[in-house]
């Protein structure tokens, strides 16, 4: 029924959408939670912060057979590339 993956001032809600497979009014799939879960690691990551955890949670709606589906992202401290030994 809905997607929500909050943002913080470095990434808006509505960029993170925007980026990840999961629509509003598509069945439910926990392949493709597992699949954005990944994907939303990976866009932290590319902004510094590799540590990044997502934490999904589903509420399930009994009466009219639908999920509200949330990602949370804990980032974490960003990181910074010190040096580059080649």
């Amino acid at each position: 029924s809905e997607v929500q993956a909050p943002g913080n001032d470095v990434l808006p809600e509505e960029f993170l959408l925007s980026r990840i497979p999961i629509r509003a009014g598509d069945p439910y799939s926990q392949e493709k939670v597992r699949n954005t879960m990944k994907i939303l690691e990976a866009i932290w990551g590319n902004y510094g912060f590799i540590f990044t955890s997502i934490d999904p949670s589903i509420e399930p709606d009994e009466e009219t057979k639908t999920v509200k589906v949330s990602f949370f992202s804990d980032v974490g401290k960003k990181v910074y590339l010190n040096k580059v030994t080649i």
